[in-house]
């Protein structure tokens, strides 16, 4: 922002709405509204928090969407518009195999090293999966996997989860992994059976 008068920003006006997404502005009363073409708003309110740009569900790209503004001092707009280009990162997303250990029961040669697997999108090799079983009282194994650059993941080696302790019955087994922009991934579940007497 450059004023010719020196004067400092003070509002700005949608000239045109978003091309994809929705552009909201939080009212006084705590709700979010759609912005509205010609809207004013005042740079208090962008400073405070009350603009936010919202993708549509499971949408992304770079760019996303455009939206045009002119700003003002106070006094006057200027007088060309500007454009604000809005890029959107996937969502990451984890999910575990439909079958592990063969059968999805664990039995006794197969209660010490289980082995669950699966697959992310928009996650980066190198990242994190934690991955939790637990019985039916809450006692709860934890292990972690790493992401590879093909996005799977698998619980190997000393990472294997040792459930042999783990009351028999049905096991919930759950993976959750973030990307390197901290945004998580909806936890992925899936029920075992653990038969080992």
């Amino acid at each position: 922002y450059d004023d010719q008068d020196g004067q400092p920003l003070a509002v700005v006006r949608i000239t045109a709405l978003e091309t994809e997404g929705s552009l909201q502005y939080r009212e006084d009363s705590g709700a979010w509204t759609d912005v509205l073409l010609d809207q004013e708003i005042s740079r208090a309110a962008i400073d405070a928090g009350r603009l936010r740009f919202v993708p549509d569900p499971n949408e992304s790209g770079s760019p996303y969407a455009t939206i045009r503004f002119r700003v003002g001092d106070g006094v006057a707009f200027s007088a060309a518009d500007h454009a604000l280009t809005v890029s959107v990162a996937p969502e990451p997303v984890i999910a575990i195999d439909a079958v592990l250990e063969g059968d999805n029961v664990v039995n006794a040669v197969e209660d010490a090293d289980v082995v669950v697997s699966g697959t992310t999108s928009a996650v980066e090799a190198g990242r994190t999966v934690t991955v939790r079983l637990s019985d039916t009282a809450g006692t709860t194994v934890t292990s972690v996997a790493t992401v590879g650059a093909d996005g799977r993941w698998a619980l190997t080696g000393l990472q294997m989860a040792d459930i042999s302790g783990l009351l028999n019955g049905d096991i919930a087994v759950s993976a959750a992994v973030s990307n390197a922009a901290g945004r998580s991934a909806v936890q992925a579940t899936r029920t075992l059976r653990l038969d080992n007497e």
